[in-house]
């Protein structure tokens, strides 16, 4: 949840559900990290970047403000993922 330009926004942006919902082929993911919480793109709002891990892959994501838009918090902006 945060406020922006006066609005209150309530935005999900990574969860895993009661049943482990987020899959990478046959192999679920079983856990989410916060990496880093900055400012990247210089609109001095905090900027995110999530791993999330399973039994054989890993993969990162960055969420960006600048581009979120109206009604959104952080946006998606990069995915970058990795096999063992």
């Amino acid at each position: 949840m945060a406020k922006v330009k006066g609005n209150n926004i309530n935005q999900l942006i990574r969860s895993l559900g009661n049943d482990v919902a987020l899959h990478h082929g046959n192999d679920a993911v079983d856990n989410i990290f916060i990496d880093f919480i900055g400012d990247i793109d210089g609109d001095k709002i905090p900027d995110i970047i999530i791993s999330d891990a399973g039994y054989a892959f890993g993969s990162t994501s960055l969420y960006l403000s600048k581009p979120a838009g109206d009604g959104a918090i952080l946006k998606r902006a990069a995915d970058f993922g990795q096999s063992n």
